[in-house]
């Protein structure tokens, strides 16, 4: 199989994995519940619909929810693929055919240090030659990914933080909130209603309701008493 050249692929969006791209602090409406309290349900979710494709209002027995589709959605796919990969983390899967590429010397000597992290993560890793890397088997949750795009975000990861304890678990936390951003529906696109239901429902039984998994609010909450008092009811 030809080696396939990093240098001459595409440009994909950068992550960020560094912390302190994350920002924690929202300017979040005075009437409208903070984004760090988790926000009980005690009553089901009831559609009221959905707001220039890009929002999805909803009603419960307290209040009133706005949810950002992308944010909200992002969130419960990353906690699908997270609890996949703690349940099946020893799970790994060879290919058909091993996929080698084509990368330059620095990027290259990155993963030869980092080598023993990448195979504790269920990558099968070798260097065919100088400028190349071979992978045969992969963690199951990569088996129909964009192999070479993983790759390079492991690269990245590596080249942009300082490598300490529990390593595995961090990388791979940062791939699959890739993966949950890429598959999530987008912020504009058009929903169906049994489509916005369905986040409804597992928004329920989402663990960390909150925030999407970059740190950004996916709802606002606004009770129906703090509305009421809006319009001086």
């Amino acid at each position: 199989m030809p080696a396939r050249s990093a240098r001459n692929s595409p440009s994909a969006p950068r992550l960020n994995f560094s912390d302190k791209n994350v920002q924690r602090n929202f300017n979040v409406p005075s009437f409208a519940k903070k984004v760090e309290e988790k926000q009980e349900i005690n009553s089901p979710l009831t559609l009221i619909g959905q707001v220039e494709n890009k929002y999805i209002v909803a009603q419960s027995g307290e209040g009133v929810f706005f949810f950002d589709q992308h944010a909200l959605h992002e969130r419960q796919r990353f906690e699908m693929f997270w609890d996949e990969y703690k349940k099946k983390k020893t799970q790994i899967q060879k290919l058909l055919t091993p996929q080698i590429f084509t990368f330059t010397e620095e990027e290259i000597s990155l993963l030869h240090e980092n080598r023993n992290e990448i195979v504790q993560l269920g990558f099968a890793i070798s260097f065919p030659v100088d400028d190349q890397v071979g992978i045969s088997e992969v963690p199951s949750s990569f088996a129909e990914k964009d192999l070479e795009q993983v790759i390079q975000n492991i690269m990245q990861y590596f080249s942009e933080n300082q490598i300490g304890e529990n390593v595995g678990d961090k990388l791979m936390r940062k791939l699959l909130e890739y993966k949950a951003c890429r598959g999530s529906v987008m912020f504009g696109d058009p929903m169906k209603p049994i489509e916005m239901q369905k986040l409804l429902d597992d928004f329920e039984t989402t663990q960390w309701r909150n925030l999407c998994p970059h740190g950004r609010p996916n709802h606002w909450f606004i009770p129906f008493g703090e509305l009421d008092g809006k319009f001086h009811r």
